[in-house]
């Protein structure tokens, strides 16, 4: 399974604090399922249940949500496809430890592809499926976002900048 190990790499790429402390931030999988169909290809689908908890965090929430929500829209398009799924699809529980530090849990639903072909020398080929185009947007390259790509957002918690050491929340002045 690559998208958990993906999804870990690129929020601690985009969170200053977690790449001080990439310890902090834990995955694990629960619920899974695996879907085989009787086609020509072997091939079969994984549908499972990540949870991830971020311990002794300091800087905002959102900070976490952002580069999480950025992920999602490359990698697990049927959470922003399928409205019945976006509204229930990522969960979170937050427990203020104090007024400076969060712990945070997320769960989320992830679905993984992968493709198997039997060679003539009786080998199994395994590829991982790509996502789904999203819908409309034939051509669009404009959907692959990277942590580089978190520039700034102003709301009422302050600014989240990204500079080389990475996007971090500024309190207001």
């Amino acid at each position: 399974m690559l998208k958990p190990q993906s999804l870990r790499n690129f929020i601690v790429d985009s969170c200053q604090e977690l790449r001080r402390e990439p310890a902090n931030l834990q995955m694990h999988i629960e619920s899974g399922n695996v879907i085989g169909r009787l086609t020509a290809n072997l091939g079969f689908e994984t549908q499972y249940k990540l949870s991830i908890t971020v311990l002794n965090y300091t800087s905002h929430p959102f900070t976490i949500f952002l580069p999480l929500m950025i992920w999602l829209r490359t990698n697990e398009l049927m959470l922003y496809q399928n409205f019945d799924k976006a509204e229930d699809g990522v969960k979170f529980e937050i427990d203020i430890m104090d007024n400076d530090t969060y712990d945070i849990a997320i769960e989320l639903p992830l679905i993984e592809a992968v493709n198997i072909l039997r060679g003539e020398d009786g080998t199994y080929t395994m590829t991982n499926r790509n996502e789904p185009a999203l819908i409309g947007s034939e051509g669009t390259a404009a959907l692959t976002l990277l942590p580089e790509d978190i520039v700034l957002l102003v709301n009422a918690y302050g600014e989240l900048i990204r500079n080389r050491a990475g996007a971090q929340l500024t309190p207001p002045d």
